[in-house]
This record gives structure tokens, sequence and C-alpha cells, in this order.
């Protein structure tokens, strides 16, 4: 008989192959645990799923194994494997990458109606710019788990790409961590979201609606957090 995937213990040796595959993979060291039990208790339930590739992130490699265009612009994702924001930009200057990379990392959360605003910027040269994101978007299987307890202490983890959206290519890569604040209002604001009721035509409109009457500083009165990555 198996073992109970959630009661194995790690060795130091797995310890060390988990902080390598977060690292390459780019997403925190509990979505790679997180992500290897659901496969096994798959597994404990007679599942066999086929084997895929990992696709390891690597920068100067392609972003992606199965595209190699992309286009303009920002897209925040919280699903399974954590929080992600990912930027593609048509052949970003030096300056861009610099700062993606290095550069002051402010951010901002913004709750409008049913959606949720990830506002940011980067150093001097990526000005404040916005990302939505609405829970019942995210498909069925990926959607993150709203029942993991949040401590007022618990930073959510984000990991950042910057990817070349004229060829694909991962040009920076960076991880930071919203403020205690911000996590709870994260997971506050996705588990109300998933609670309410959805319509693809009316959220579109929606977004639009907000698209047309405020730029992304405008957006920031609607921040319920600011902070500053790490912070």
């Amino acid at each position: 008989m198996r073992k109970n995937p959630t009661s194995l213990r790690l060795s130091d040796d797995a310890i060390d192959l988990v902080a390598l595959l977060a690292r390459r993979m780019g997403v925190s060291k509990s979505a790679v645990i997180e992500l290897a039990i659901r496969r096994l208790a798959k597994d404990e339930q007679g599942e066999e799923p086929p084997m895929q590739p990992m696709h390891l992130y690597e920068v100067g490699k392609p972003y992606s194994a199965t595209r190699s265009t992309w286009p303009e612009g920002c897209e925040f994702l919280f699903d399974q494997a954590g929080c992600t924001l990912r930027l593609f930009f048509a052949n970003p200057t030096p300056q861009e990458v610099r700062d993606v990379r290095r550069g002051t990392a402010e951010f901002a959360l913004a709750p409008i109606e049913n959606t949720l605003y990830l506002l940011f910027r980067f150093g001097t040269s990526v000005t404040w710019s916005e990302a939505s994101y609405t829970y019942q978007r995210m498909p069925a299987d990926q959607r993150p788990a709203l029942d993991t307890p949040i401590g007022p202490e618990t930073r959510q983890v984000l990991t950042i790409f910057l990817v070349n959206a004229f060829d694909g290519i991962l040009i920076a890569m960076r991880q930071v961590t919203f403020s205690p604040e911000a996590t709870q209002l994260l997971h506050t604001t996705v588990a109300a979201q998933a609670a309410q009721p959805y319509d693809t035509g009316q959220y579109d409109a929606l977004i639009d609606r907000i698209m047309q009457q405020y730029t992304s500083d405008q957006l920031l009165q609607f921040a319920k957090a600011r902070w500053f990555g790490g912070q």
C-alpha cells in the first residue's frame, strides 16, 4: 500500500531539489510541493496522467515551448502555482530590463465590482500599469485553492516574467512578495469573486467601461492596499 502523499516527509536532498525546481520554474517552493502532492493524490485514485515535459524558465531562452510571439500587454495570474505577473513588451529597452530585474517595485490592489486590478511600476521606466483578474476567468482545473489558511504574517509570492513579445524570449525574471495586508486582501477578494454569479458578456463590458473611464494612475484611487515588493 502506498503512503498517503500528504504524510510524506522530505529528505534534505528532496528539499534542495524542490528549491532548485522553484528557482528554475519561477514559482514558490510551496507551489512545487503542492503540485507534486496533487500528482501523487491522482495516482492514489488509480489515475495515470500522461507525463508532460517540464518547462524550465531560463533568461535568454524561449518563455514558452509552444509559441514564439505574444501580443503586447500585461497579465496577472493567480492559480494553483501561485501568483504570476507576465509582461510582454515589444523589444524592451535596456532600462526597462534593468528596472524589472532590480528597480524599485511598487504595487497596489484595487478591487472594482467583480474584478481585481493589480497595479504596478518598476523603477523609472515602467510607469504605473495594470492587469485585471477574476477567479471565474481561470480554467476550473487551474483555479487557486481558497481553503488554504492565511495567517496575519503570510506573504504571497509574486513571480514576474518580462518577455520580448516579438520573439518570445524571456528577458528577465524576478520574485517579490506581497505585504501581509495585500495578501489578506488578495485572498478575501478572490474568495468573494468565487461566490458571485459570473457572466462573460457583463464582465467584458465592465472591463471596457473601466478602461474607458480611468488611466492606470487614476485606478490608484480604488486601491485598498499599496506596498513595495518584499515589504
